[in-house]
């Protein structure tokens, strides 16, 4: 009798498979890709990888009245906000936005 050995699948092959979110990985990720943006880790929240860091940003707390006219004004912005926890920090039409 001959053990077969199943062909090794990574967590980022097997959540895209299962799921098909893009960047599916562990919650100790480094990376992630989120409406077509890469994102980093950095300092516990996520950087938009064309950030400098030397720019600022314009800092938007999640359901503020702020935030709420900004997601009317460019709703593209919505899917950042939403589905990367924590702080983000995106690029969005030459502006940077930070969500906390």
């Amino acid at each position: 009798m001959h053990d077969v050995k199943e062909p090794s699948v990574s967590e980022n092959e097997r959540g895209a498979a299962i799921g098909g979110v893009s960047g599916a990985l562990s919650s100790g990720e480094a990376a992630r890709t989120v409406g077509g943006k890469r994102f980093r880790k950095e300092d516990g929240g996520w950087v938009d990888t064309s950030f400098s860091s030397s720019a600022s940003a314009i800092n938007i707390r999640r359901g503020s009245e702020q935030y709420r006219a900004l997601l009317a004004d460019e709703p593209g912005l919505r899917v950042f906000a939403e589905q990367l926890a924590g702080p983000v920090i995106v690029v969005w039409k030459g502006h940077a936005y930070r969500f906390h």
